[in-house]
């Protein structure tokens, strides 16, 4: 078996790191058994408590967990028809608008001063909308090929993560840290990396790797990443499917779920087989993703401590950090015909953008960027008062 050839090493610093999350995205949030109708959960999404809960007829509702008389937690009070009525005054709260009504069964009496999230059910998961609640149904859920299919046999991993989502994807680009794994069976090796680029709206890695074939047998084969806004996919040749969706927790992208979908494809005959083993394959699979999750806690902890600067020798994560960072200016500039304009300083700006609780776009005429609020903090702090334009937690500023 050959090694890998080494690569040359070159330094990463990557404005990803305070970007809170993407724009326009579906999430995953809970497993859609969890809720019954008539029941309550609070979750967090971006550093928002929100109260969620599937309404008399099923369907599920976000609303910010909080009622707008005295800021009583929703989720402590009951599901009537499609509201929530609070367990302090009883106000009532509409699901689908989160817009106040009466008391009783009047009319939507005020407009909302409270977020609202808009949910989705699909794949058996509960996903929440990362964006305007307006424009989310200009943009589908996204597609887990191959994931319940007939031939598949399926596992679903979730895991709770202290690192930022951008992490996690160096993490499932670079695949040459499978000495990680070495103990785990059922992982693979890596032998060469072959190709990466983008194409269209997705970004690919081409890895020749050892694979394990259904039933642990290894093959060397191809093996492909595929990115696609805020969704990966690891296909290791026609056996093994894995895909990959982050929700952002705190404000700045750096408290994370991670949920790992994963697929093995087999025969009629050996298919029984596989799903009576399916326990064993998602333990050891899931044991294999808690070391990628505390190599990834480590990672973040050296962030914390000021280390920004990584040295690294897989050219791929360098062109999928171009790619994520393209991404986010195209989804800013497709947003600006309706950016709310603001009126800020830079002062009040900047400790938000060093937080990682905005992420900053600069058009200055000539080139467009998402910049790195550390290194250009003089920049920022000299433009003083100044008009943006915000979408979300993006703001795009044109001095």
């Amino acid at each position: 078996m050959s090694e890998p050839k080494p690569v040359r090493e070159r330094t990463l610093r990557s404005p990803l790191r305070f970007i809170p999350y993407a724009v326009d995205v579906w999430c995953v949030l809970l497993k859609a058994k969890d809720l019954a109708r008539g029941h309550i959960k609070k979750v967090t999404v971006l550093g928002v408590d929100y109260a969620v809960f599937r309404d008399e007829r099923g369907e599920v509702h976000g609303i910010e967990d909080r009622c707008p008389h005295r800021g009583i937690e929703l989720s402590l009070g009951r599901v009537e028809g499609s509201h929530i009525r609070c367990v302090y005054h009883g106000w009532r709260i509409d699901g689908s608008s989160a817009r106040i009504l009466g008391k009783e069964e009047e009319a939507a009496v005020e407009p909302s001063c409270l977020k609202r999230i808009v949910l989705r059910e699909r794949y058996g998961l509960v996903w929440c909308f990362i964006g305007d609640p307006d424009r989310a149904a200009a943009h589908p859920l996204p597609e887990i090929t191959g994931y319940g299919r007939e031939d598949s046999v399926d596992m679903l991993i979730r895991k709770p993560i202290a690192s930022h989502w951008s992490y996690t994807f160096d993490n499932g680009i670079d695949l040459f840290h499978f000495g990680l794994h070495a103990e785990v069976p059922f992982f693979f090796r890596i032998l060469s990396l072959e190709n990466f680029g983008s194409e269209k709206d997705r970004f690919t890695v081409h890895y020749r790797a050892i694979m394990p074939d259904y039933f642990g047998r290894n093959r060397e084969g191809d093996l492909f990443i595929h990115v696609d806004g805020n969704v990966f996919r690891l296909d290791m040749g026609e056996h093994l499917r894995i895909h990959g969706v982050s929700t952002p927790v705190s404000s700045n992208g750096r408290q994370i779920e991670m949920w790992w979908f994963i697929s093995i494809f087999a025969p009629k005959r050996p298919r029984p087989v596989l799903r009576l083993l399916r326990p064993l394959f998602k333990y050891q699979i899931s044991r294999g993703f808690q070391q990628d999750v505390d190599v990834l806690e480590s990672e973040q902890r050296a962030f914390d401590d000021g280390l920004r600067v990584q040295r690294e020798t897989n050219p791929a994560v360098y062109a999928a950090h171009e790619y994520l960072i393209n991404s986010v200016i195209e989804q800013a500039l497709a947003m600006a015909p309706n950016l709310t304009v603001e009126n800020v300083s830079s002062s009040s700006l900047l400790p938000q953008a060093l937080r990682g609780e905005i992420g900053i776009i600069f058009d200055d005429g000539e080139e467009i960027a998402v910049i790195d609020p550390e290194q250009n903090q003089d920049r920022l702090l000299e433009l003083g008062d100044l008009k943006v334009g915000r979408y979300q937690h993006l703001v795009m500023v044109r001095p």
